[in-house]
């Protein structure tokens, strides 16, 4: 069966990625101490690097993106899309980002919008097994897609008025305590034929031992929910107080009404508060340089087998219009003399470098190349103009060995 054209020019290109990161091959390519410049070395690893990429994309060449007009939800979306599949791969604690501290942090604070409550709730404590609470924390976007607010903090402040101790069912303990339970209501789940009706689903956000000896504020942290609700306002169905012992009404009396509800009896800075700090950041962070440690740079006289580092910049390779994230990435390389067994990839190797070390003629000498890789993820344009993120499997020299 012949090969076709597209065929041949992949494996081409597949070679020649293979021959460069390796710096030479068996083959006579010229060793570092003969006329080469590492200069015009390490622009053919990346224009071999550059074909690699592109052809695994099925491109000739780089798309033109002039006349792509993305939204900015969309670029912000894509962008958390792509930070996820980097920590899918690499595990938060190995993120390629670090978080950004630049932008200063914002207060704000919000009163409960009453929406989920009739005005009668203030009044009706009695068995109320739980109460609901909605807030409309209006916190902008920024206009930069690159950002988005993070929800530094989220304190739901809750007073109480009264307390009821000797009301407490379960007296097996000498403490007047009971646990106090916020969820984040996240819409309705369907009728059961138990039920017959909808029932709210939830989401525990904090959970907390409260004291029945004294009245005062209660803060319950609900920074996950309001990180969602800045993000998607239309997913804010508000959060749901309970007790785990036994109906809440029992036992304490929330200070509910805000302002517009029974004003004549509930001061207004005793009703439920949301605080929140919240600030600008970069949905990326700032990207990190590998933290892994070099096992060789040029110009330190190792001249045997050896990875380098080679640092591909986006920007500097002219493809930073239309490759977003990251900036560049670490590929490194192979270079360096395989002495006579010396980092033996495999069994064949060292009998290879066993051949060669008796009769140079009767076999090639071990090729300092790679032997383990790992892969890259991109968040770039494709030929159409749409944003997507692309896992490219082998682009990064995690190991050198000879072979």
């Amino acid at each position: 069966m012949f090969m076709t054209m597209t065929s041949i020019g992949q494996l081409t290109v597949m070679l020649a990625l293979s021959y460069l990161l390796s710096l030479r091959c068996c083959t006579g390519f010229p060793l570092v101490g003969h006329h080469v410049s590492h200069k015009r070395l390490k622009h053919a690893r990346i224009r071999a690097i550059k074909q690699e990429i592109l052809m695994k994309l099925g491109l000739r060449t780089e798309p033109d993106v002039s006349n792509v007009n993305t939204t900015v939800d969309e670029r912000r979306r894509m962008l958390r899309m792509y930070k996820k599949s980097v920590e899918d791969m690499y595990g938060k604690q190995h993120a390629l980002f670090e978080d950004d501290e630049f932008f200063a942090k914002r207060f704000y604070s919000f009163g409960d919008t009453g929406l989920l409550r009739s005005p009668e709730d203030a009044d009706t404590w009695e068995n109320m097994g739980s109460f609901k609470l909605h807030f409309s924390p209006d916190i902008p976007m920024p206009d930069d897609a690159r950002k988005e607010t993070h929800i530094h903090s989220a304190k739901l402040k809750l007073h109480k008025n009264f307390v009821k101790p000797s009301h407490l069912a379960n007296r097996t303990t000498v403490d007047n305590d009971i646990r106090v339970n916020v969820y984040m209501l996240i819409g309705d789940t369907p009728a059961t034929n138990d039920t017959k009706m909808r029932k709210p689903a939830r989401r525990l956000l904090d959970s907390k031992i409260v004291s029945l000896d004294a009245t005062g504020w209660e803060e319950f942290d609900i920074a996950a929910a309001v990180q969602v609700w800045v993000s998607d306002p239309e997913t804010n169905f508000g959060v749901e107080v309970s007790s785990a012992e036994q109906p809440i009404g029992d036992l304490i009396e929330f200070a509910l009404a805000t302002s517009g509800v029974h004003d004549n009896e509930v001061l207004p800075d005793v009703g439920p508060r949301l605080d929140v700090y919240a600030q600008d950041t970069y949905i990326l962070g700032r990207q990190k340089r590998s933290e892994e440690k070099f096992e060789c740079v040029q110009g330190d006289g190792e001249n045997r087998c050896c990875r380098y580092p080679l640092w591909i910049s986006f920007k500097d390779i002219g493809w930073s219009d239309w490759v977003v994230a990251p900036e560049g990435y670490q590929a490194y390389y192979c270079d360096g003399r395989c002495p006579h067994r010396y980092k033996i990839a495999h069994n064949f190797a060292a009998i290879k470098s066993l051949i060669y070390h008796m009769n140079p003629a009767a076999a090639p000498a071990p090729c300092c190349t790679a032997t383990k890789l790992s892969p890259i993820t991109l968040l770039h344009y494709d030929d159409t103009g749409r944003l997507v993120v692309s896992v490219y499997e082998d682009m990064v020299v995690n190991e050198c060995m000879c072979a």
